[in-house]
């Protein structure tokens, strides 16, 4: 049986060549490796320019670390659509516990060794979801306190040039980005339940600032859509990890942030049955890049059990408000009523 504590796993192209300089291409390298490594304790990783490094815990032996890093790097050339051939993955056991606690931080560190400022949310990182700003890798939350318990929440708050990160609510033109971040997915279009549960998130970072019109036009979805996503509420951790997105957001310059573009189409008016239902579930019926357009039929499982128990540590998602209001309104914060 192996005495290593870990393996640190690097890949790179046998030309050498720049793996992927755009924010999309930062968040599909984190789909990747967090996607492949899920079985194979992942404690963290992180994009060089040319180069990616992973780090498992003792729970993935040398074996399994070759294989992530070759499946891995298939997955990578098919997504970002590399010519060029990754080379054989290097793979380098971890010895002992000053060895592992300097590996473990060293894929957030590749910006500073080697000059680098392209991914200043650390998209192509796990520091986003160690730090609850993301949910596709919380799993690598207790696999790192299982291995170095130690780990102040301050150092991994530092990459991101903070000493604690604050939740923020806007402005709200930031939360449809920092919604697609926090639950990494390029587009808010399609008919998965993740992209269902980013929607509800917004809505409930929105909260009462915008009715329902606006809302359906910051979604890009139609009115319908949103009155139906509001019967179930937004995930708790995703909406904690929105709402942190944007804070991270906030200190980045805009320039290197991804524009706010959202794929959009029009949804054709469908008819409504006049049969009311107690339970609702979702389907899409349009194509990626249209928005999203919901139908209503009857759900097997009971409303009640839809959702993620919220940690004790988040508080649920703010009640809303619907105010009716013309398509054709602008789409600002409601005024106070008069007192």
């Amino acid at each position: 049986m192996s005495t290593a504590l870990g393996h640190h796993i690097r890949l790179r192209l046998i030309n050498n060549a720049v793996l992927t300089s755009t924010p999309r291409g930062f968040r599909t390298i984190a789909q990747v490796v967090l996607e492949k490594a899920r079985n194979h304790d992942l404690l963290s990783f992180g994009l060089a320019d040319n180069h990616l490094h992973i780090i498992t815990g003792a729970g993935c032996e040398e074996r399994a670390a070759h294989e992530l890093g070759r499946r891995v790097a298939l997955s990578l050339r098919r997504r970002l659509t590399i010519d060029a051939r990754f080379e054989k993955a290097y793979v380098k056991p971890i010895l002992d516990a000053a060895h592992l606690r300097n590996a473990f931080t060293y894929p957030f560190r590749q910006d500073v060794r080697h000059g680098l400022s392209m991914d200043p949310t650390r998209e192509a990182s796990n520091a986003p979801d160690l730090v609850g700003a993301r949910i596709l890798g919380a799993y690598t939350v207790p696999n790192v306190m299982r291995a170095l318990p130690r780990t102040p929440m301050r150092q991994l708050y530092g990459y991101f040039g903070v000493e604690k990160l604050e939740p923020a609510d806007g402005p709200l033109e930031a939360i449809v980005p920092a919604a697609r971040a926090a639950a990494g997915l390029h587009s808010l279009a399609g008919s998965t339940s993740e992209v269902f549960d980013a929607r509800r998130a917004v809505i409930a970072v929105v909260g009462d600032r915008l009715d329902l019109g606006c809302l359906a036009r910051l979604l890009g979805v139609s009115r319908r859509t949103v009155s139906l996503l509001k019967h179930r509420p937004a995930p708790a951790r995703l909406v904690q990890a929105t709402r942190l997105q944007i804070a991270i957001r906030s200190r980045v310059p805009a320039s290197a942030l991804e524009p706010l573009v959202e794929e959009r189409a029009k949804a054709a008016p469908r008819r409504q049955s006049a049969k009311p239902r107690a339970n609702l579930e979702e389907t899409n019926t349009g194509g990626e890049g249209e928005a999203a357009e919901v139908e209503v039929r009857v759900a097997a499982v009971p409303s009640s059990a839809s959702g993620a128990e919220a940690p004790a540590q988040l508080s649920g998602p703010p009640a809303h408000r619907e105010a009716s209001n013309p398509d054709n309104s602008p789409c600002s914060p409601p005024a106070e009523a008069p007192r």
